[in-house]
C-alpha cells in the first residue's frame, strides 16, 4: 500500500459537515473528483493491508457498502413484484 492509499484512506475516515468541503479537500489535496476518490477508496477496502491500516475506516465502509447494496437489491425486487404483466 502507497503514502496515496494511506492519505486516501485518512481522509475517507474523516468526518465533514458539508460534502463541499469534503470535495474540495479532495481536488486539492489528490486532484481527484469525488467519484474517483470514492472508487479508489473502495477499492482499497478489499484488500487486507488498508484493513491492517485503518480497521475502523475500512470496516465502516464495508457496512455501509454492504447496506447499500442490499437496499438496492431490495429495491430491486419490490420493482419487479409491482410490475404488471399482461
Amino acid at each position: 500500500m502507497t503514502d496515496e492509499d494511506r492519505r486516501l484512506l485518512d481522509m475517507a475516515g474523516r468526518r465533514w459537515n458539508h460534502s463541499g468541503a469534503m470535495a474540495e479537500a479532495i481536488n486539492a489535496e489528490f486532484g481527484l473528483s469525488v467519484t474517483r476518490f470514492w472508487q479508489r477508496v473502495n477499492n482499497l477496502c478489499d484488500t487486507e493491508e488498508a484493513l491492517a491500516y485503518a480497521p475502523l475506516t475500512v470496516n465502516r465502509l464495508r457496512r455501509l457498502r454492504l447496506v447499500s447494496h442490499v437496499a438496492q437489491a431490495t429495491h430491486e425486487v419490490i420493482s419487479v413484484g409491482r410490475q404488471v404483466v399482461s
